[in-house]
């Protein structure tokens, strides 16, 4: 089963990695991150659409699935202390990994996770072996961390919570 699985990861893997960067998402990653240096137009735009922080959406999307926020940290991986560190504190961001980690606990769709990942400056990049493991598993409805810990180590990448 797990042969299969990593024969349909290496795949989707073959057919989406671009080693380069991609200047669009590191562009919005830019503005999102520099809005206050960056006089450019389109940035200025892109800052106006982010509505929410990243606690204010993700504390949303919690209520928005009715589940309590133990649910969600334990099933993330993340510690209380962290967890209340997002609550309390609307403008804190976390790491892409702990975001990463609280949308697979979420169980987001890929449009939900992106949306997530952007209210906290990151992106799902085609140029990063780590996120199209993160996609791939997304796209299959594969929300188990363990699981995709597994794949992670497989691929040598880091993993969403060690």
């Amino acid at each position: 089963m797990k042969t299969e699985l990593y024969n349909e990861l290496n795949l989707y893997i073959e057919k989406r990695y671009k080693p380069e960067p991609q200047v669009e998402y590191m562009r919005a990653a830019k503005c999102a991150y520099f809005s206050e240096e960056l006089a450019d137009h389109e940035c200025s735009i892109a800052i106006k659409e982010i509505k929410d922080t990243f606690s204010e959406h993700l504390l949303k999307l919690i209520d928005k699935k009715n589940l309590s926020d133990p649910d969600v940290y334990k099933k993330a991986g993340v510690d209380r202390k962290l967890f209340s560190k997002i609550r309390t504190d609307k403008f804190y961001t976390p790491s892409k990994r702990t975001a990463i980690a609280l949308a697979i606990a979420l169980k987001l769709n890929l449009d939900e996770t992106n949306e997530l990942l952007e209210k906290a400056g990151y992106v799902l990049s085609q140029s990063s072996k780590f996120d199209l493991i993160i996609e791939f598993f997304i796209i299959n409805d594969k929300h188990d961390i363990f699981e995709i810990n597994e794949a992670l180590y497989y691929y040598k990448e880091p993993l969403l919570k060690d």
